[in-house]
This record gives C-alpha cells, sequence and structure tokens, in this order.
C-alpha cells in the first residue's frame, strides 16, 4: 500500500520526517491567495525528494456540496 497525507495549513512535517514515515504522496491546496496553498518552493522540494504531490482545487469548505454548476465553474 502507497501513504500519503493531505496537507492544508502549516505547519507541515518536514520532508525528512515524512520519508521517514514512508510518505509517497501528499495532496495539497491551490485556491487562488489562500494560506493554505502549496508555494512553487514547496513543489520543487517535495518533487526533488520524490514525494509526489496531488493538487486540490478548493476555495471554501464543503464546495464541493454545491452541485454541478460549482464544480464546473470551478474546473
Amino acid at each position: 500500500m502507497t501513504f500519503g497525507i493531505d496537507m492544508a495549513w502549516p505547519p507541515h512535517p518536514s520532508i525528512e520526517t515524512m520519508k521517514d514515515k514512508g510518505v509517497k504522496f501528499v495532496f495539497r491546496y491551490v485556491s487562488g491567495g489562500n494560506s493554505k496553498d502549496i508555494t512553487l518552493e514547496e513543489a520543487k522540494k517535495l518533487s526533488k525528494a520524490g514525494i509526489n504531490i496531488g493538487l486540490v482545487w478548493e476555495k471554501t469548505a464543503n464546495r464541493a456540496l454545491r452541485g454541478f454548476d460549482t464544480g464546473r465553474s470551478d474546473a
């Protein structure tokens, strides 16, 4: 099984800690300027360490529950 974590707001575990715990991927956020968004510097460090990144677009909590039209708008 591959192990990954969902990371929103800091503080985040260090790359060394994640590697020691067997983390293979992280989910990070891109939401238009929110403080939980991944930075280019962070993405480069994670990639260099061999940790894959999944991106989540999320403006607000529970936005996905607002239906098809909201999903289409966000896409």
